[in-house]
C-alpha cells in the first residue's frame, strides 16, 4: 500500500493539484502503465508535468475552485504547519519552524540530485510526501519531500521559490 498527500493550489487564476513526483511514480508502479493521469476524489485528472530534480508533480484540477495560495516569502525560524495524510490517516497537522535553507545531494531519494531545500522542525511520517507546508496565514511556503532519517523531528521541503519556478515554467507553456 502506498500513501501520499497532495493539495490544491491557486496559481494565475486557476486551481491545480500539487504533490511529489515520487508519489505519482509510486502510483505508476502500482498500475504498471505509463502515467498520464491519476484518479483524485473519483475524477480522472491529467498529469501536466513532473520535475525529477525537485520532486514535484503538477496535476490538472477539472472543475475546481479554491486552493491554497502561495506565500510571497518566508523567513528562517518562521512558524509553519505541515498538513497531510501520513499512513493514510485523515488530515493531520504538525507544527514546527523553518530551521534552515540550503542545498545538498540527496542520494537516498528515488532520484539522487543536488537540491535546494528547507529543513523544518516538524515530524513527518510515510504518507506525508507531497504535503503542503504553510505559514501562519495558511499560505504555502513549500512541499514536503522527505523526512530526515537521522533526526525524526526534522523534514525536508521543496522551497517556495522552486515551486514558483516550476509552476511558471509549466503553466506558461
Amino acid at each position: 500500500r502506498v500513501y501520499g498527500t497532495g493539495f490544491k493550489v491557486r496559481y494565475k487564476d486557476a486551481t491545480y493539484y500539487l504533490t511529489n513526483r515520487h508519489v505519482c511514480m509510486a502510483i505508476k508502479g502500482l498500475k504498471g502503465k505509463p502515467l498520464s493521469s491519476i484518479t483524485i476524489d473519483g475524477n480522472v485528472e491529467s498529469i501536466l508535468a513532473m520535475d525529477s530534480r525537485h520532486d514535484i508533480c503538477l496535476v490538472k484540477c477539472t472543475n475546481c475552485s479554491g486552493g491554497l495560495k502561495l506565500a510571497s516569502s518566508y523567513n528562517i525560524d518562521e512558524k509553519i504547519v505541515l498538513i497531510g495524510h501520513p499512513r493514510g490517516q485523515n488530515r493531520t497537522f504538525r507544527e514546527g519552524r523553518i530551521v534552515t535553507k540550503g542545498s545538498r545531494l540527496f542520494n537516498w531519494l528515488p532520484m539522487p540530485f543536488m537540491r535546494s531545500f528547507l529543513k523544518i522542525s516538524a515530524i513527518a511520517y510515510p504518507g506525508n510526501s507531497g504535503s503542503p507546508v504553510v505559514n501562519k496565514w495558511g499560505n504555502v511556503v513549500g512541499i514536503l519531500f522527505a523526512g530526515d532519517r537521522a533526526y525524526h523531528t526534522e523534514a525536508y521541503v521543496v522551497p517556495l521559490e522552486e515551486v514558483v519556478k516550476f509552476l511558471s515554467r509549466y503553466i506558461n507553456e
